[in-house]
């Protein structure tokens, strides 16, 4: 065996121990070295938070106080561009007055229109100049009456040779319609007694004056030789009337023979 080289020969060195980490310090938001720093990091100094407090109120009071003045400040250059109440009804006052000068005047104008044209009118309507005008229209009216007379008796004669025309023709036409009538009455009677002869054609009285007859019982018709087996009476129709088979006839009675002497026996 050879012997071991100096750089075989392993050195000895000191291991250090690091301190233990927890996967919660890793998620933690904030890290604290100890226990009691961590405790004054979550639960913080009153004196500081009491500050803190009065320096934000401190803050808020300074912005409204800034706001309102700003405010103040704009209402009041708003107002200057606003004009002043008696400014905002001189305009109105003054529309006001000068309507009101106009409607006087209107009114006078239009009463002295009415006036000066009532003056016009009313200058005609004397009691003269009426009677006049009355007496114009009177002469007018005769001469219109005198000729509505004859216009009048003219259209009385028109309307008599009118109704008479129409009268004559009313006359034609209820002759024509007569005649009509009558056709018509007549051609009805001739088709309803063709439609009879017809009908007595075809009914059985024609075949009773052809020598044939028919055969009642009561007021049913015998057609079967088996339906008048059952009857109890019968009854023949003629062309000339019913009658019972057999009735007037005296059945003939058959005498009987006279029956022999019975002969003896001879022993």
């Amino acid at each position: 065996m050879r012997a071991a080289a100096a750089s075989d020969i392993p050195l000895i060195s000191a291991v250090g121990h690091e301190t233990d980490t927890t996967l919660i310090d890793y998620a933690a938001d904030q890290r604290a070295p100890t226990p009691t720093a961590a405790a004054e990091m979550a639960v913080p100094v009153r004196v500081d938070l009491l500050a803190w407090v009065d320096g934000q109120g401190a803050r808020l009071s300074r912005s409204a106080a800034i706001a309102i003045g700003q405010r103040r400040q704009r209402l009041a250059d708003l107002s200057r561009a606003l004009p002043r109440p008696e400014a905002l009804l001189d305009t109105a006052r003054q529309r006001y007055d000068r309507a009101e000068r106009d409607l006087v005047t209107a009114l006078e104008g239009g009463i002295s229109k009415r006036r000066l044209a009532l003056s016009e009118l009313s200058a005609p309507l004397r009691p003269n100049l009426l009677r006049a005008q009355v007496a114009r229209e009177r002469a007018a009216l005769d001469k219109l009456s005198a000729r509505l007379r004859p216009a009048v008796e003219r259209l009385q004669r028109e309307a008599r040779r009118d109704i008479g025309r129409q009268k004559e023709s009313l006359q034609d036409a209820a002759h024509r319609l007569a005649t009509a009538w009558r056709r018509a009455q007549q051609t009805r009677a001739e088709a309803l007694a063709a439609l009879d002869r017809i009908r007595q054609s075809l009914g059985y009285d024609q075949t009773l004056n052809r020598g044939y007859a028919l055969v009642w019982s009561g007021d049913d018709l015998v057609t079967t030789a088996k339906a008048a087996k059952a009857s109890d009476a019968l009854e023949i129709q003629f062309r000339d009337g019913r009658m019972q088979p057999g009735a007037g006839k005296a059945k003939a009675k058959t005498k009987a023979p006279p029956s022999k002497p019975e002969q003896g026996s001879l022993f």
